[in-house]
């Protein structure tokens, strides 16, 4: 049992709207690692009460669980990055991952450019259409990828790095299998075989504007990827913005 000099101790390093982020919650399986929320108040048995991101008040021990303190700028991050991807599950609701892939690796290009079209809009619903900058530290923004060995071509998640040079960190791909996220150390083995038979090594694209970008390179991007590219940015040019209806 905590001290009361303890949990005074918790209540001035915790105040109310104190900004966290999770790492391990004993327990709490339903509780995911980065999960944000912000301190509501802290008991009289030192511990830490939180509204998270997901709707939950679990509250925090301050021993057992695991987690951090964010900075403003850092829970924003942390915020929109939520955002975007619930957004991105609402589309997926409503998509047909078969007829994706295949429009994907077809002459008609028109079903995964209005995927695209969907994506970049639900990015801009939540980033805004200006450069997002280095102050968002690692963001996932909707690409394209193509197997270098195979030519076969998804649309994707990509992890991209904004505080070193928009490296690439990490994909999900939307597969005619499924959502797979390219982990290694979560993947079942049928899914490591999957992916080393059809993507590895890739070529990627990402159209969203970022500072100093020095990654996503239009006049490289061959005839099969800048068809997709052509309708998505003709669609801008026209407005015709897809019914966003889902998570605001």
């Amino acid at each position: 049992m905590l001290s009361r000099e303890s949990i005074e101790t918790i209540r001035k390093q915790y105040p109310k709207g104190t900004k966290i982020k999770l790492q391990e919650m004993d327990g709490e399986k339903q509780m995911p690692f980065g999960l944000s929320g912000e301190v509501m108040c802290v008991d009289d048995i030192g511990q830490i009460h939180v509204k998270w991101a997901n709707g939950s008040t679990l509250a925090l021990h301050p021993i057992k669980d695991r987690f951090q303190i964010l900075s403003d700028i850092e829970y924003e991050a942390e915020r929109k990055e939520q955002k975007f991807i619930d957004k991105v599950n609402w589309i997926l609701k409503i998509t047909d991952l078969k007829e994706l892939h295949a429009s994907c690796n077809s002459k008609d290009k028109l079903y995964s450019a209005e995927m695209m079209l969907k994506l970049q809009h639900a990015f801009e619903d939540v980033y805004g259409l200006e450069a997002v900058d280095k102050s968002y530290g690692i963001i996932t923004v909707p690409g394209i990828i193509k197997g270098r060995k195979t030519g076969i071509i998804e649309i994707a998640l990509l992890l991209i790095d904004l505080e070193s040079q928009n490296e690439h960190w990490g994909v999900t791909l939307f597969t005619e299998n499924g959502v797979i996220p390219m982990k290694p150390l979560t993947m079942a083995t049928e899914q490591k075989i999957y992916i080393m038979e059809n993507y590895i090594p890739y070529d990627y694209w990402y159209f969203c504007p970022m500072e100093r970008d020095i990654c996503a390179n239009a006049d490289e991007m061959p005839k099969s990827i800048s068809s997709i590219m052509r309708l998505v940015t003709e669609h801008l040019e026209q407005n015709a913005v897809p019914s966003m209806d889902g998570p605001v």
